[in-house]
């Protein structure tokens, strides 16, 4: 399988980029800018590294999409796990947190699936995965923002 997994600097998905290492599957590891150096050690090994910013525009994410099919000729499997917590109350963060909370975790899955869908369609195959957490389930303390998007992301 071709993984394209976001948000492997660190965390769960470092941990996928691992797992699937250690599996024999071929991966494509992504992160911002600003994080591409925690992916440095992941050049000792077979993974590919490419630079994601979830919530670019749709036409880079297009860009992006293009570039990870070209490695390996396909992508299998999409992990949209690139997220982040805004630590506080909602009333303690502005408008513009706000919306960066939900244009990361919610709208930056949605429309790097969009990027990919083309590709997938075209192959009439592909796999999606979207990374939730418990706390769209049961919300967490000074996380309100965090919680109300992966309960954005729940399919019931």
């Amino acid at each position: 399988l071709v993984w394209l997994i976001t948000g492997t600097s660190t965390g769960l998905g470092r941990d996928l980029v691992l797992a699937a290492l250690e599996r024999g599957d071929k991966i494509i590891a992504t992160a911002r800018a600003r994080s591409l150096h925690f992916l440095a050690d992941l050049k000792e090994t077979s993974a590919e590294m490419l630079e994601l910013d979830v919530t670019a525009p749709p036409d880079d994410l297009k860009k992006v999409a293009d570039k990870a099919v070209a490695i390996y000729g396909r992508v299998d499997v999409l992990v949209n796990n690139a997220g982040y917590i805004l630590v506080g109350a909602p009333e303690e963060s502005t408008p513009e947190e706000t919306f960066d909370q939900f244009n990361t975790d919610v709208f930056g899955a949605l429309n790097v699936t969009r990027a990919f869908l083309p590709h997938m369609r075209a192959r009439r195959t592909g796999t999606f995965v979207w990374l939730g957490s418990i706390g769209g389930w049961r919300a967490v303390p000074n996380a309100g923002l965090y919680s109300t998007t992966k309960w954005a992301l729940r399919r019931r």
